[in-house]
């Protein structure tokens, strides 16, 4: 049986937090924040696949928040291919 997998958005004025559940088991395969959005300290924290990551952002428009969250759910393209 094929995996399905959700991607969760919630978006506020300086944050947005993230997660990609597996719907077979209701288990989380990311999750995490872009906190300070359009602040100097602008930051993203997430972990995926069990590794926690974190790191500046340096442009901190909201518009660079989004585009990293994107490009953390591009790093499996399985995963990528089978969000419903």
């Amino acid at each position: 049986m094929k995996n399905n997998y959700v991607f969760v958005l919630n978006c506020g004025s300086s944050s947005i937090k993230f997660a990609i559940i597996n719907l077979s088991n209701c288990t989380h395969i990311c999750h995490g924040m872009v906190s300070n959005i359009n602040l100097d300290n602008c930051h993203i924290n997430y972990t995926f696949k069990s590794e926690i990551y974190g790191e500046h952002i340096n442009d901190n428009s909201y518009h660079n928040a989004l585009l990293a969250i994107i490009n953390i759910v591009k790093q499996d393209q399985v995963i990528l291919k089978n969000i419903i």
